[in-house]
């Protein structure tokens, strides 16, 4: 199901696309493609900014900065 906000967000990029290149006649699928590779993009980009989990010690291959503390202090955790 598509969501009627995305949608409308290409719509209106598109339309900015179109004036933005003085109104040709005829490339409306060529601007909407535009717009909606450029909204992907967009929500790619928000997506790796504040959707990503931060990586895990055993992805990184590093301790907790909690763990080496402890270590120094010969406790564990």
């Amino acid at each position: 199901m598509s969501d009627p906000a995305r949608t409308r967000r290409i719509e209106e990029r598109a339309y900015a696309i179109w004036e933005s290149e003085g109104r040709p006649h005829g490339r409306d699928r060529e601007h909407w493609h535009k717009a909606e590779a450029q909204i992907a993009e967009e929500e790619g980009a928000e997506k790796r900014a504040f959707g990503a989990p931060l990586p895990t010690r055993a992805q990184t291959g590093k301790e907790s900065a909690g763990a080496r503390n402890a270590a120094r202090r010969g406790k564990r955790l």
